[in-house]
């Protein structure tokens, strides 16, 4: 049975004026196909202006990521700090809240999405970090509230504060008092949004016989806070099990397996030429702009054509999957910027607030590796570049940035050669109407599957790539320019 592609979708697109990025993946796979990969941008910014107690509108240095009904904290860690959902987003650098700010903000305070807490391990969280507080409104119950040690309960918590952002992890304790000591004996969640939560537990075993305490103790990450309600259970006696004795088994020695080495995959070569200069039009919203000079050139130096015209560069990460980023003027403060450097063939995503901007690479020496010069186009930025030959990109399984250097109007499955069957669709994003255009091999005949009808050089086509060490390059013929 055919691997059949059920949906793939990836964002960046315009819908009312909103942008959002984002990667969805669906595919019905038959046993032959596996793994998917996907990427994801949360929302993490700073204040572009100050605002006041009552607003309901904010503005931000970019909003890729703080998508509409995102809950985010302003200010963290501040004496001003405050949470907040997003009720909608614009291009033009603000974000709508579905509640008024409490506070004054002032301008470059950080606006980032509220993280959730991870899953807790076994073993007492309780007051372990945030603040501890026993939350009186709330409502204990246990059933039954008395039996043996060993006895199997009911835990019933009630009226709680809602979390809107984040599930609440829970614990049910044993014996256990703010000053510490005690067993957990349960453990759950309370749903986003929930006030109420029902966990089954049972009695220490331990357990002698008298009162004892059940205490649930639940975190709500907004408030940065663990919440505690106890009960009291009375113990009737111990329960009687007969003690079994463990039998010894003899644990076969395991012979160590060796690991397979991973033979690279042979690189495909492209010849092409090249003409000088190259340019690309940059136009104002999200475009691709490809580095073509040396490796290890820090983004400010890459992106220097664009002067103080872009809010933030993304480049896309192979190896881990995820979106790294710049922003101009304010790399001082921690975690808004983690590119080190750019290499040649990388994409950088940019959000360019100018419009109809030339940027263009000039080949030095200008005197091999393409046709006759051509005239640079006036008003052009040009880079001096050294391109080597040959010039290889490595591809890893899942999503990859693929820049074409071939000629103008080339068809994708040909672009694409060196992927072969080793891929599963294509993106290109088109800068003038700000959606990606998609090309899936093998569907194309099906109406609406395809749309990118030819590849232009420095395009980068956005590849889920389907398997691992694929190494793509191109050479250049010399040719001398007169």
């Amino acid at each position: 049975m055919k691997s059949r592609i059920v949906a793939a979708l990836i964002g960046l697109s315009v819908i009312g004026g909103l942008v959002a990025l984002g990667v969805v993946i669906w595919f019905g796979l038959d046993a032959s196909t596996t793994g998917t990969a996907s990427a994801e941008v949360t929302c993490d910014t700073v204040l572009k202006d100050s605002c006041r107690p009552g607003d309901s509108r904010i503005s931000v240095v970019y909003v890729l990521g703080c998508n509409a009904g995102d809950w985010i904290v302003i200010n963290p860690g501040g004496d001003t700090q405050e949470y907040g959902q997003v009720k909608a987003q614009s291009l033009f650098y603000w974000l709508d809240l579905e509640t008024d700010l409490a506070f004054p903000h002032s301008e470059g305070e950080r606006v980032t999405e509220v993280v959730c807490p991870e899953p807790t391990g076994p073993g007492i969280h309780c007051g372990t970090y945030g603040t501890l507080r026993r939350l009186p409104l709330a409502e204990l119950t246990l059933n039954p509230d008395s039996g043996p040690a060993g006895s199997r309960l009911e835990v019933e918590l009630t009226n709680i504060i809602a979390n809107d952002a984040c599930a609440q992890p829970a614990e049910v304790l044993w014996g256990w008092s703010p000053g510490g000591g005690g067993e957990e004996i349960g453990s759950g969640y309370v749903d986003v949004g929930g006030t109420s939560l029902t966990l089954d537990a049972a009695v220490s075993d331990d357990a002698g016989p008298g009162e004892g305490s059940v205490t649930a103790c639940w975190y709500h990450s907004l408030d940065d806070t663990w919440y505690y309600q106890d009960a009291p259970f009375e113990v009737t006696g111990p329960e009687e099990s007969p003690t079994q004795t463990p039998t010894a088994t003899h644990t076969p020695t395991r012979t160590p397996t060796a690991t397979p080495v991973s033979t690279p995959k042979p690189t495909h070569f492209t010849p092409i030429t090249i003409p000088s200069p190259i340019t690309m039009e940059l136009d104002q919203g999200w475009n691709n702009f490809v580095w073509l000079g040396e490796d290890g050139t820090d983004a400010e130096t890459a992106l220097e054509c664009l002067a103080d015209q872009y809010a933030i560069a993304y480049r896309f990460d192979a190896l881990s999957q995820t979106f790294q980023r710049y922003v101009p003027g304010h790399c001082s403060q921690a975690g808004l910027c983690n590119i080190a450097n750019v290499n040649r063939l990388d994409t950088l995503l940019v959000l360019f607030t100018g419009g109809g901007l030339l940027c263009g690479y000039e080949r030095a020496p200008a005197s091999m590796l393409g046709p006759t010069q051509t005239p640079t186009p006036e008003g052009t930025h040009v880079t001096p570049i050294n391109l080597p030959s040959p010039i290889t990109m490595e591809l890893h399984q899942g999503w990859n940035n693929f820049v074409w250097l071939g000629e103008d109007g080339t068809d994708p499955e040909t672009a694409l050669e060196c992927l072969a069957d080793q891929y599963a669709i294509a993106y290109r994003f088109d800068a003038l109407s700000q959606t990606f255009q998609r090309y899936v091999p093998g569907r194309c005949s099906q109406a609406g599957v395809c749309n990118v009808a030819n590849v232009n050089r420095l395009d980068s086509l956005l590849v889920l790539v389907t398997s691992e060490g694929l190494v793509c390059g191109y050479e250049f013929t010399p040719i001398p320019i007169p």
